[in-house]
């Protein structure tokens, strides 16, 4: 192999090195569904899966021989396939059912039927630090170091791949740099193959992958089509919908990712006229992943699509629209609703920017809304350790949450000081260790920083009915002289709690956008003027980690609905906008230029910790209203080419450049004034 004559390289290894399972999604956890290879062995399932490792002396040598690996392969697969529509065409087959809903109710008023389809495509998480660990031969076995969504995974996985017991596995888990749902099962990934090698080796490994690995290997958000036909009245309000969502999941149904979307098709709306089928489907591309708001964003967003479309069809408010087909039960997300409508100026807005259309040929505005119901479920189990040191009183928390950029540690200190009535300096969090806090679940799905608050209130309650009878003894005492009689008489000042879904309940995060934008017709450029969001987080535990969340939610999915756009090699399957110079995210300039976030006021969640609901996910489901924007600048300026406005035109994935020069669809004989 050349790779060997390169100096600095130590060994390559394979599927045939591995001493346990070749596998790094264990079976035997909550979650997982089928197994998925560290190291191919036989089929290649696509471009770019891992089938060996370089072990070298430093990074920039391991990489610099990977390059020079040689592979051979035969019995090539003539004609992949990469998205829905082909595997529709192609390979039906590899579609299964997943969950039929039918309906309940048909109304009678038909007026208009419209049918239609549209697919979204996959996301890049784009985390600032790459999937990473680190391990080191110990004493008693091996140290790991894992930037992990889900410690629980990572320590059950080491363990059967390198054929050894748990409990010699010391696995940490540090805060992350960003993950955003691909550290929650695909780091597992490379933290087997790093803990492979320093078991093989007996030597520190230092895994760490490059952002084209990163974007070649890992799998992305979970591309989605939807083809419905639906029939409504004059007013829009929905009589019957057929709705038909396919999810692509990659080479492999591994993560669950439609479970999630099952909640999150009805979204706001009365659905008992609705009947849906949710079906997955798998392509000749990287298994793909949880994503932020993984299936609730892509059902969210189908169904709101549904909803334009009715509007433009009928050439009716899209507010109106959605309003008119409202769960009445949601009565919450009405009164946000009428709220945004105010402060917004919404109605006057609407009058300004049909105005200034009128008067500018080129540059065209677009103001549209969006509105959501999301489902924050139950995934939690997570073990909570208060510790209280008896010199100074300070305390240490240690939790089964991630810290990954949310703020789960802020949260947590601060819940501790107000539940002790300490000062929010003398709580420590220390990183996850799973010693302390074994058997940890996902951190994900937006519940995990308020289930670790309502562990961490537990724990406090039980060191203050222990500290009780001590108080009574004393004549007002200090914190720290408390702790030290505590301690002095023989007291624990350690607690632990277990956080499972028996101590929440499910419930549902209302929002709603209204977002302006201007359109240059000529460039396909963009400007987002002014976005106003007003979102349900109940009585938050710390409003500007809250707002801040919101903020970047919004941003993130803004991307992915304007300018991320992966492209394949339609032969081959490789990535080939696997880097920032051609994959690329929102940036400064596209940070709406006025940009209002605000929580409801007056609000507590009755089933929430200390009255909050979530935040981190949610407002990515609101971001569509963005691209509902960006076409109804675009049908403006049709209109004036002499498409009707209520003429429903197709555009599937982000809103880019390029489609909203080519949608515009401006014919040449505008630039010379002929008609």
């Amino acid at each position: 192999m050349s790779e060997f004559k390169l100096s600095g390289v130590l060994a390559f290894l394979s599927a045939k090195d591995i001493p346990g399972s070749n596998n790094f999604v264990p079976l035997n956890i909550e979650g997982a569904l089928v197994p998925e290879e560290i190291l191919c062995e036989r089929n290649v399932k696509y471009y770019n899966q891992p089938i060996g490792i370089i072990v070298a002396e430093t990074e920039k040598i391991a990489n610099r021989a990977a390059l020079l690996v040689k592979a051979k392969y035969k019995n090539v697969k003539k004609q992949p396939v990469f998205t829905i529509r082909e595997v529709l065409d192609r390979e039906p087959e590899r579609v299964t059912v997943f969950i039929v809903y039918p309906a309940r109710d048909r109304g009678l008023n038909v007026q208009r039927i419209m049918k239609g389809s549209n697919d979204i495509f996959d996301q890049y998480h784009y985390h600032m630090e790459t999937q990473s660990c680190v391990t080191k031969p110990s004493e008693d076995g091996i140290d790991v170091v894992a930037a992990t969504q889900w410690p629980d995974q990572v320590h059950v996985a080491i363990s059967q791949v390198l054929n050894i017991e748990q409990s010699r596995i010391n696995l940490t888990v540090p805060r992350l740099g960003g993950a955003y749902g691909a550290k929650l099962s695909r780091n597992c990934l490379i933290a087997c193959a790093c803990a492979l090698t320093t078991y093989l080796t007996n030597r520190p490994c230092r895994f760490i992958m490059s952002m084209q690995a990163n974007t070649r290997i890992i799998g992305k958000r979970n591309p989605c089509m939807v083809d419905y036909e639906v029939g409504v009245s004059d007013t829009g309000e929905v009589q019957y919908l057929e709705y038909h969502l396919y999810s692509d999941n990659g080479c492999i149904v591994g993560d669950p990712i439609l479970l999630f979307g099952i909640s999150a098709v009805k979204n706001c709306y009365d659905n008992r006229r609705w009947s849906y089928k949710l079906f997955n489907v798998t392509t000749d591309t990287a298994s793909n992943t949880y994503a932020r708001s993984p299936g609730e964003l892509e059902a969210i967003a189908m169904t709101e699509h549904i909803m334009e479309r009715i509007s433009y069809e009928l050439d009716r408010d899209p507010l109106e629209v959605r309003l008119k087909n409202l769960n009445p039960q949601y009565s919450d997300l009405a009164e946000i609703v009428a709220m945004l409508v105010e402060e917004s100026e919404y109605n006057k807005r609407k009058e300004e920017v049909n105005a200034f259309n009128k008067l500018n040929r080129w540059k065209k505005r677009g103001l549209r809304v969006a509105m959501m119901s999301w489902p924050a479920s139950t995934v939690m189990d997570f073990h909570v350790q208060l510790t209280v040191y008896h010199g100074d009183g300070s305390v240490v928390i240690r939790h089964g949450g991630i810290d990954m950029g949310q703020g789960i540690n802020t949260k947590v200190a601060q819940t501790v000081a107000y539940v002790l009535q300490i000062p929010l300096h003398k709580v420590k969090i220390k990183p996850t260790e799973v010693s302390a806090t074994p058997n940890t679940i996902i951190t994900g799905g937006s519940r995990t920083t308020h289930a670790v608050c309502f562990g961490v209130t537990k724990c406090c309650q039980l060191l203050l009915d222990r500290l009780s009878t001590v108080r009574e003894t004393l004549n007002d005492p200090t914190w720290e002289l408390l702790i030290q009689t505590a301690y002095l008489r023989g007291i624990n000042l350690q607690t632990s709690y277990r956080v499972t879904p028996n101590d929440e309940e499910i419930f549902r995060v209302p929002g709603a956008v209204v977002v302006e934008v201007e359109l240059d017709i000529l460039t396909g450029e963009h400007d987002i003027s002014r976005v106003d969001i007003l979102q349900d987080a109940g009585f938050s535990i710390n409003p500007e980690i809250d707002i801040g969340q919101i903020e970047g939610a919004f941003m993130m999915a803004t991307g992915y609905w304007t300018c991320e756009h992966l492209i394949y090699d339609k032969k081959t399957g490789e990535l080939l906008t696997d880097r920032a110079w051609n994959y690329h995210v929102p940036l400064a300039k596209d940070i709406p230029i006025d940009f209002r976030v605000k929580l409801r006021p007056n609000s507590f969640n009755p089933v929430g910790v200390l009255g909050a609901r979530t935040t981190t996910e949610p407002p990515m489901c609101l971001a569509v209203s963005v691209a509902f924007a960006l076409r109804a600048a675009i049908v403006s300026s049709r209109e004036e080419t002499g498409y009707p406005r209520t003429e429903w035109f197709h555009l599937d994935g982000p809103f880019t450049l390029e489609k909203n020069v080519l949608k515009a669809d401006v014919n040449l004989k505008e630039f010379c004034g002929c008609r």
